[in-house]
């Protein structure tokens, strides 16, 4: 289905129903322990990486609002710490280039 909605041969409205159906009945705790084993620096646009990493490392409370399981979501801003982010690099104290 998914190869189908990126084509365009399946509505928004008809891939979306479907993947809210696809996750009745799911565990809290098996998406969870699934959203550990994602690699969200492969998965993730490196600039939001970087914005997010840069906020994080000024101090800055990040949230992010998104459609996605809330433990994915969390996951995600847990792996974007600014000392594991390879996106971001420091020119200098509070500057810094973007790479993408």
């Amino acid at each position: 289905m998914w190869q189908e909605y990126r084509t365009k041969r399946v509505s928004d409205v008809d891939m979306w129903t479907a993947a809210v159906a696809f996750q009745k009945g799911l565990k809290e705790s098996d998406l969870d322990r699934y959203a550990t084993t994602i690699d969200f620096e492969q998965r993730t646009f490196a600039p939001m990486r970087c914005l997010v990493s840069m906020h994080k490392d000024e101090g800055l409370e990040v949230w992010i609002v998104s459609a996605s399981q809330r433990a994915l979501v969390e996951q995600a801003l847990d792996a974007w710490d600014p000392a594991r982010t390879r996106d971001c690099r420091h020119a200098g104290s509070r500057a810094r280039s973007i790479h993408w």
